[in-house]
């Protein structure tokens, strides 16, 4: 498995178990466990937890901005205010 594809593996198992434990309850072995690696790869890749979580964070908001923003295209101010709305929610 390349580095890359390592580097996916571990955000994915990131979002799940922040998501069942909060950040707080959330160990990074436990990241480790359920992205299949060892602790010691997850540090080659992200050098705390408070790293990692910032990672995810600005990629989701990356999402959503492109999202937002996919959906604003055209139409009057009223269409483009419930689209960006409908697109927050979603």
């Amino acid at each position: 498995m390349s580095a890359e594809e390592r580097r996916v593996r571990i955000l994915d198992a990131a979002v799940e178990v922040f998501a069942e434990h909060g950040y707080t309850a959330t160990k990074m072995a436990d990241i480790a466990a359920r992205a299949g690696v060892v602790p010691s790869v997850l540090y080659d890749h992200f050098g705390s937890k408070r790293e990692l979580h910032i990672t995810l964070l600005e990629a989701h908001s990356e999402q959503l901005r492109e999202r937002s923003l996919r959906r604003l295209e055209g139409g009057s101010v009223e269409e483009m205010v419930r689209a960006s709305i409908s697109s927050y929610f979603a």
